[in-house]
């Protein structure tokens, strides 16, 4: 976890951060995931998701690559160096939307 913080620059001050005048990139990352444990999240990292669908309860079930199904209620998909080098999003029914420098994307229902 961390992405590019943690991998490229752990030892980077990062500004900008509310309450904090400057902190180091990686005390930043584990700060963030000490808060976020307390919602016991769950994680599926380095994958490929296959098919992606909304259920009536407007819940998500996503199909990997590796045949696993998932279930949930919140989805964020990270595409590591997409802001670099776009990656598309191979979803039939996803759309691509222009935001700053980077690609979002969003599932119409």
């Amino acid at each position: 976890m961390g992405g590019q913080l943690s991998e490229i620059y752990p030892q980077k001050p990062i500004y900008g951060i509310p309450g904090f005048p400057s902190v180091n990139a990686q005390a930043l990352v584990n700060g963030l995931m000490e808060q976020i444990a307390t919602l016991k999240p769950g994680f599926s990292l380095g994958g490929w998701i296959d098919s992606l669908q909304q259920t009536p309860d407007k819940s998500f079930i996503l199909h990997t690559r590796e045949s696993t199904t998932i279930q949930s209620k919140v989805v964020v998909i990270t595409g590591g160096l997409g802001c670099f080098e776009p990656r598309g999003l191979r979803i039939d029914y996803v759309r691509r939307l222009p935001h700053a420098c980077c690609l979002v994307y969003a599932a119409s229902s």
